[in-house]
């Protein structure tokens, strides 16, 4: 059962510590796909004295930043990103530590930003290639984007179900550039350009390359980024329509009450306005919460994007 809830070591053998634990340190602290780790004890055992030396047992490890060595990849997607129109990038998770590098590449890149529930925040809210969230639980203006982008740049995104695990989420897409640390995460799609290792580093040096490219192959971008502005001031209008909307009585208080939307939005700018840390659980709070907070960097918000419980909170 705990191989199933996530890795595990049963300590059969009280010789086995250090291999137990040093187990459970690269589960613990793995440097992109951290889990949980269950150390089962058995009980039925007699007890055994064991030599251990303390300097021997493990530590946290370390990892070192890497980026691929090989330049045809890069060169590949600096041509890509350059000679397309229609580009667009799906900023997940894995952009949370590199907020800057990814602003400088989108605007390296002209090419509007997707976000995940989790990534929230990695661009400010007003940034005009901010998209906002795309997927089953996204924006009108994420999904416009998802739905009509030509080139995909994907940077730190597991692709989980409120993404796009199936792969079939970009519809016009042919072409896709993957920036992951994972090296399955890394080749999800098809006709994939990989570059596996740390992404701010490889957003570094692809923002670079662009800043140094042949200009007269550079198609213009700008049409496209008005035509996702509008869909992303069709979005903000929406929202606002919410907020203001009349309150419904409700037959138990039998007095006007707010809906999830004005409730979220009160709570929501409270919290910027004491500077306090929002924190959203499973279910339809959360996915109305990721859609209404307006974050301008990461750790403002946190969602419980890996347990859905169709409405019923884990609290």
């Amino acid at each position: 059962m705990t191989a199933v809830m996530g890795r595990s070591y049963t300590l059969h053998d009280p010789a086995a510590l250090r291999a137990a634990l040093r187990m459970g340190a690269s589960t613990v602290f793995h440097p992109w796909r951290p889990g949980p780790f269950y150390l089962n004890v058995p009980i039925n055992t007699q007890p055994e004295a064991v030599s251990v030396r303390l300097d021997a047992l493990p530590l946290a490890p370390v990892p070192s930043l890497s980026i691929p060595v090989e330049q045809h990849g890069f060169e590949r997607a600096v041509d890509l990103i350059s000679g397309a129109e229609r580009v667009v990038i799906k900023a997940g998770g894995g952009t949370r530590g590199c907020a800057a590098q990814l602003r400088a590449f989108c605007e390296a890149a002209g090419a509007p930003v997707v976000l995940s529930p989790g990534s929230v925040g990695v661009l400010p809210d007003q940034h005009p290639q901010n998209m906002h969230v795309g997927g089953s639980k996204g924006s009108i203006s994420g999904n416009f984007t998802m739905e009509n982008g030509e080139v995909l740049v994907v940077i730190g995104s597991r692709a989980v179900c409120q993404s796009d695990c199936s792969g079939i989420g970009w519809p016009k897409v042919c072409d896709v550039i993957n920036i992951n640390a994972d090296p399955i995460d890394v080749q999800h799609y098809n006709r994939t350009i990989s570059l596996n290792g740390d992404a701010g580093k490889i957003l570094e040096k692809l923002t670079r390359m662009l800043a140094h490219h042949d200009s007269e192959q550079t198609k213009d971008k700008a049409g496209w980024l008005d035509t996702c502005a509008a869909k992303k001031g069709e979005w903000s209008a929406f929202k606002a329509a919410q907020y203001g909307a009349a309150a419904p009585t409700d037959p138990v208080w039998n007095r006007p009450v707010l809906t999830q939307p004005q409730a979220i939005k009160t709570a929501a700018d409270f919290c910027r306005d004491v500077n306090a840390v929002k924190f959203f659980d499973a279910g339809d709070v959360q996915a109305n919460g990721f859609q209404i907070v307006e974050d301008d960097a990461p750790g403002e918000t946190y969602t419980d994007t890996g347990t859905s419980y169709m409405g019923f909170a884990v609290s």
